[in-house]
C-alpha cells in the first residue's frame, strides 16, 4: 500500500520515456498550483475587506460557549480598600 502511493507521489519527479504522461503530470501540476493560488487569493481578499469577520465572530462565540464548565479558580483575591476619602 505504501509503496504504491510512493509510486504515484514519484511519477512527476522521474523521467519517463512516454512524453504523453509527461505533458499529463506536468499539466495536473500546473492545475493545483494555479488553483491553490487564486483560491488562497479569494479568501485572503474577502478576509482583507472584512467579508468573513462576522462570521468568524460567530464560530468563535459559539466555539466558546461550547466549551465544558471549569471550576472557579481559587488563586484569585479581591483587594478591598480600608480608607475612607472624608467630605
Amino acid at each position: 500500500m505504501i509503496s504504491g502511493l510512493l509510486e504515484k507521489l514519484r511519477v512527476p519527479f522521474v523521467k519517463v520515456q512516454d512524453s504523453r504522461k509527461i505533458s499529463k503530470s506536468k499539466s495536473w501540476l500546473q492545475i493545483i498550483l494555479v488553483t491553490s493560488v487564486e483560491v488562497t487569493a479569494f479568501i485572503w481578499g474577502v478576509r482583507e475587506l472584512k467579508g468573513l469577520q462576522s462570521w468568524e465572530l460567530i464560530v468563535y462565540d459559539q466555539m466558546l460557549r461550547s466549551r465544558p464548565r471549569e471550576a472557579p479558580d481559587q488563586r484569585i483575591l479581591l483587594v478591598k480598600s480600608l480608607t475612607r476619602i472624608s467630605n
